[in-house]
């Protein structure tokens, strides 16, 4: 599970290893309105000369960039930083004019992720290098209160091998991460059955990992989705998915697939 620091009340000063960061985005119709900069400590908002900003975006022509996906990397040294994403109309990239998204993420751990907005910029205070927390849903509407996915599957009072048996899905995004999210589905399929867990979007060229024990005997569906319609392989990059029971593999995909690869399943497998 992934979440957010918090504004640190201390942190080392900046040195030592260069720690990777990269920031994605899929636009709306008006990129040229999107921007961002990562500032070095604190965010001045009313007096820009006193901030730091040692990485910042270019300008997204919209004849390039409009309704597409990119990604951008850096190394940073190790302290804190603000992260500042701007719309210059201030209604965001989502959703007026296309469901357009951003990710933040250092080393496949992803720190935020944000598109709505309100306002003509959005902060976000982290350090490097990155520690993920566990979620944290504070309102009770079933979803980590940072990053919206679903709170992790509850098996506590489930014993594996009686009444829950092992899923595990392991992804390794390919150079778009953030163009890659999924959904598991309790029952036959998503028209009929009941979403219990979803994921992504994630970091680019990362393998990620998640672990639960399902309620059984129970059928299930689950759906890989890539933003782009191009799968996990092979224009951007050897991505690739696979779906564990233990040690029995379910589904062990090469990510060639287009917008979306399909596979139901039943627990415990072969009964």
């Amino acid at each position: 599970a992934m979440t957010a620091t918090s504004a640190p009340t201390s942190f080392p000063t900046r040195g030592g290893p260069c720690i990777a960061l990269e920031v994605g985005i899929i636009f709306d119709e008006y990129s040229g309105e999107t921007g961002w900069m990562l500032v070095a400590g604190n965010y001045y908002p009313e007096n820009p000369e006193k901030n730091d900003i040692v990485w910042e975006s270019r300008y997204y022509d919209p004849s390039e960039y409009s309704k597409r996906a990119d990604t951008a990397h850096k190394c940073f040294s190790q302290g804190y930083y603000t992260f500042v994403f701007t719309d210059g109309n201030g209604d965001g990239i989502c959703c007026n004019h296309g469901k357009g998204s951003y990710v933040l993420s250092s080393q496949g751990k992803v720190i935020t992720i944000g598109g709505e907005m309100r306002s003509k910029e959005e902060t976000f205070v982290f350090g490097l290098p990155y520690v993920e927390l566990k979620p944290v849903d504070t309102n009770g509407n079933g979803r980590d209160d940072r990053l919206e996915s679903m709170m992790p599957y509850d098996s506590s009072n489930m014993i594996e091998g009686v009444d829950c048996e092992n899923f595990r899905l392991v992804i390794l995004t390919d150079e778009y991460g953030l163009e890659t999210t999924w959904e598991l589905f309790e029952g036959s399929d998503k028209a009929s059955g009941t979403l219990i867990a979803n994921g992504g979007p994630y970091g680019s060229r990362y393998t990620y990992v998640v672990n639960y024990c399902l309620a059984s005997p129970k059928e299930y569906a689950l759906y890989v989705y890539d933003w782009d319609r191009r799968g996990l392989c092979c224009e951007s990059g050897r991505g690739w998915y696979r779906v564990f029971s233990g040690d029995i593999v379910i589904v062990d995909s090469d990510g060639q697939f287009g917008e979306a690869d399909f596979t139901q399943f039943t627990l415990p497998v072969g009964v």
